[in-house]
C-alpha cells in the first residue's frame, strides 16, 4: 500500500532510527490467529518501521528497523498473536518524511496451522493463498488516538479470516 508522512507530526518514538524523529503513519493490523508476519518498506526518504501491542506505549514495541538494504527501505520479521497491532511508518531524522511503499505478508503459525501444499520454497514470499489471516481492507491513522483516514480495500483470499 502506498503512503505519505510529509506534513505528519512526531508523536512516536522508537528504540531503533535515533527514536525515529519525523512525523509516522500508523496502522492497525487485526489478527484472528497467531502469524509470523513480515513488513517490507521502500522510501523516498530515510525510513523505519516498527511494531507495538499497544499504539500509544513505546514499552510495548516488538520490533524496529530503520536500514535494511540501505536507509530508504526497512523491514521487520515478527511473530503476533490474535489482537490488533501497530504498524508505525517513521522516518530517522526530524527532516526524513515522504512517499513510501508498505508491503505485509503473514503465515499462520502454531498447531494445526501449515503452508498449502505446492506452496513451500526457500527464499520465497507468502502469496495470497499462504496469508489465510489477512483479510486486506487498510485502516490507517495519522497518529495513536487520532480518526481514521477513509479505507482502502484490497482484495482478499476467499474465506481468510482476519482484517486490516
Amino acid at each position: 500500500m502506498q503512503g505519505s508522512t510529509a506534513g505528519l507530526s512526531d508523536r512516536a518514538h522508537a528504540s531503533c532510527a535515533r527514536q525515529a524523529l519525523s512525523g509516522e503513519r500508523v496502522y492497525a493490523l487485526h489478527l484472528d490467529q497467531p502469524s509470523r508476519v513480515s513488513l517490507r518498506v521502500a522510501a523516498d526518504y530515510d525510513v523505519a518501521v516498527y511494531v507495538r501491542r499497544d499504539c500509544g506505549d513505546e514499552v510495548s514495541e516488538l520490533a524496529c528497523n530503520d536500514d535494511l538494504e540501505d536507509a530508504r527501505h526497512a523491514g521487520v520479521d515478527v511473530d503476533l498473536g490474535v489482537g490488533t497491532w501497530f504498524v508505525f511508518v517513521d522516518g530517522y531524522d526530524s527532516d526524513s518524511s515522504g512517499n513510501f511503499t508498505l508491503s505485509v505478508s503473514a503465515r499462520p503459525t502454531g498447531p494445526g496451522c501449515r503452508v498449502p501444499p505446492g506452496r513451500r520454497g526457500r527464499g520465497r514470499s507468502p502469496t495470497a493463498a499462504d496469508v489465510a489471516v489477512v483479510e486486506a481492507a487498510a485502516a490507517t491513522a495519522t497518529s495513536c488516538g487520532c480518526g481514521r483516514a477513509p479505507r482502502r480495500g484490497y482484495p482478499r483470499p476467499a474465506g481468510a479470516p482476519g482484517r486490516w
